[in-house]
Formats: structure tokens, sequence, C-alpha cells
């Protein structure tokens, strides 16, 4: 069973939230989300806080 995607897994509205705790917390970065596509042979990204 493959993953959802992002958007599919959170709502908007729990996007924006995690998003202004994000930015209120770093706010010297910008909040990014990558998804790996599902066929490929990239590795994990670590988590970067």
């Amino acid at each position: 069973m493959k993953p959802k995607p992002f958007k599919e897994e959170f709502t908007l509205e729990e996007r924006a939230k995690e998003s202004a705790s994000m930015i209120a917390s770093y706010p010297a970065r910008i909040p990014v989300i990558v998804e790996r596509f599902s066929r490929s042979s990239l590795p994990e990204m670590e988590k970067r806080n």
C-alpha cells in the first residue's frame, strides 16, 4: 500500500497551523514539503530542525 500524498493526509488548516508554528520558531527559514516519487531510487532525506 503506497502512502497518501501530504496534501491528502493533512487538511489545509492543519498544514497552515504547522507552517505558522515553524515560521514562529524559525523566522529565518522557509518551511518546505518534499515528497519522493514512489518509484524513485533516491534515499530518504533526514529531517532538519
